[in-house]
């Protein structure tokens, strides 16, 4: 009887733990679809203010147009200048957003669910931006040596891209990105166009970076020349979404490369112009003088 009546106890315990259980993912599934269709309103709400606001700069720019008309007859510069700068005045301030507007873009970019995230702190500042050159250290396994490699921040790419996670080469799978507003990525656009994401679990910045990827080499081996990762006879460059402390500020190795070439080619016209001798005299007596 004893041991009967605590199986039924268990059971009962259960019983109530799988209840807890549902009911946790039933608001977890109510959530989600709350932040969907308050991502779908804003994003109603937003081109509905982008077609007025459109409309109403087409109006401003036709009757700009028709008192610019009115005017130039009178052909007096005074009164042209001072439309024209009325003109831009007004158009500028539609085209700058409303502090609704604002709110509106920043809910839109930030549709992570917070209560999820307790510790969440807030982002800190972007250490780089698009366009820059970073690198990353190589990396060793068992048998095998990643090499450093060299990248550029880039844009955050399309929904359905692939994406590697804080890694250089593609590992055993292949993820693609699904957008801030997917809650699975666990992060938020904080600043748009900086080509980063603050990535919630970890309170840290990840960027998006475009690799120039290279041939990895077995364990006790050297390399003695730069040897590019090739997919299907075609230079491989992959994108990873990397977190901040793994990323380094290359060298302006580029601008170097840039000055040196603008040096030779003034070199060269230089002695075309006083020499005139031929075209491979010309590009041997350069090759001297800029090795010197």
């Amino acid at each position: 009887m004893l041991q009967r009546q605590l199986q039924l106890q268990r059971q009962r315990q259960l019983q109530r733990q799988l209840q807890l259980q549902r009911q946790r993912q039933l608001q977890r599934q109510l959530q989600l679809q709350r932040q969907r269709q308050l991502q779908r309103q804003l994003q109603r709400q937003l081109q509905l203010q982008r077609q007025l606001q459109l409309q109403l700069q087409r109006q401003l720019q036709l009757q700009l147009q028709r008192q610019l008309q009115r005017d130039v007859t009178q052909n007096t510069e005074k009164h042209r200048k001072k439309i024209e700068t009325r003109c831009d005045n007004m158009v500028r301030a539609y085209n700058q957003p409303t502090s609704k507007q604002q709110a509106s873009i920043q809910q839109a970019t930030m549709m992570a669910d917070m209560s999820l995230y307790p510790n969440a702190t807030e982002p800190t500042a972007p250490r780089f931006q698009v366009g820059e050159l970073v690198y990353t250290r190589s990396s060793q396994s068992e048998s095998t040596i990643e090499p450093a490699v060299f990248g550029v921040i880039i844009e955050c790419p399309e929904v359905g891209t692939v994406v590697q996670d804080s890694e250089t080469i593609a590992k055993s799978w292949q993820r693609e990105w699904d957008g801030v507003e997917n809650p699975t990525e666990e992060a938020v656009m904080d600043q748009p166009g900086s080509g980063s994401v603050w990535f919630l679990p970890d309170n840290e910045r990840k960027y998006f970076v475009k690799w120039v990827n290279k041939e990895t080499y077995p364990v006790n081996t050297q390399p003695t020349e730069f040897r590019p990762m090739m997919t299907n006879g075609e230079p491989t460059f992959n994108i990873s979404l990397h977190f901040e402390d793994s990323l380094y500020k290359a060298p302006n190795f580029i601008a170097k490369l840039r000055s040196k070439v603008a040096q030779r080619k003034e070199v060269e016209d230089v002695l075309a112009e006083r020499l005139n001798i031929d075209d491979c005299s010309t590009q041997g007596i350069a090759c001297i003088v800029m090795k010197y």
